[in-house]
């Protein structure tokens, strides 16, 4: 579990990428976590917020234009990769049109 870290000032707005827990037990995170699609100030000072989005919101807007039923997908949406960048240096490295490519073909 990880510990919750509520002070940050940093509000729940497009693209802030905040842990997930239960609404109950405040240290409680552990891989889950949320991105904003838009503003959600009912979970300020609620979630720890740890990152953004900086390119590729598009990539997420598809994925939420999915037909959905109740809350979930009426089709897989299948995780082809994932990649943590810890550096900028590895941020600007990546080549983020090869990923988009390889999106759109699936």
């Amino acid at each position: 579990h990880i510990k919750g870290e509520f002070t940050n000032k940093v509000k729940h707005t497009a693209g802030i990428i905040s842990m997930a827990r239960w609404t109950d037990r405040p240290d409680s995170a552990e891989s889950s976590f949320s991105i904003m699609l838009g503003d959600a100030p009912h979970l300020d000072e609620q979630f720890a917020i740890f990152g953004y989005v900086e390119k590729g919101m598009e990539v997420l807007e598809k994925l939420v234009a999915v037909p959905r039923k109740e809350n979930r997908p009426v089709m897989p949406l299948p995780i082809i990769s994932t990649m943590i960048l810890s550096s900028i240096a590895e941020r600007d490295a990546f080549p983020l049109a090869q990923a988009r490519d390889i999106f759109e073909k699936n």
